[in-house]
């Protein structure tokens, strides 16, 4: 529903066809009543981010791993204050960056070498190399095979 209000007379002064007191334009009311929704969905939209960037620094440790957390540079210790390893379950931290959450797998893997610094017949290669007489596997020579031996001489003559 929309007032006519008489227009306002310059020249009549104060009371002279003013509006009402505590009247308001209609399309006025309708822009600060918008401006007031869209401002109110800004501040939850801005909660929300709040608190999922907060909840971006809980990390897991999953069995079998060991966690380490790193703030600015350092590594941060544990609750008690006694070890830098984390162990398995969750753990809160600071969101990125301030805090970097590194999972270390905690298996013990065995790695075997197949070539070494010096040639290796093929029975001692399935051998472990404590179990090889390292005299009888390396015969003694007179000079360096520099592409067998994993040597390389310098240009001051040192290896």
């Amino acid at each position: 529903m929309l007032r006519h209000y008489p227009r306002y007379d310059h020249a009549a002064g104060p009371g002279g066809g003013e509006p009402p007191v505590g009247a308001i334009d209609p399309a006025q009311e309708s822009l600060s009543q918008a401006l007031r929704a869209g401002f109110n969905v800004l501040r939850v939209i801005m909660v929300v981010l709040l608190v999922a960037y907060l909840l971006s620094g809980l990390f897991q440790v999953n069995p079998g791993e060991q966690g380490l957390i790193v703030r600015f540079g350092k590594l941060r210790t544990t609750a008690d204050g006694q070890s830098y390893v984390f162990r398995e379950g969750w753990h809160a931290s600071l969101p990125d960056p301030f805090e970097e959450k590194i999972r270390i797998s905690g298996q013990n893997y065995k790695v075997r070498l197949e070539t070494f610094s010096f040639p290796l017949k093929e029975a001692e290669q399935k051998k472990e190399l404590s179990d090889i007489d390292l005299s009888t596997a390396v015969p003694g020579r007179d000079k360096l095979k520099p592409g067998v031996d994993c040597t390389m001489i310098s240009g001051d003559r040192n290896l």
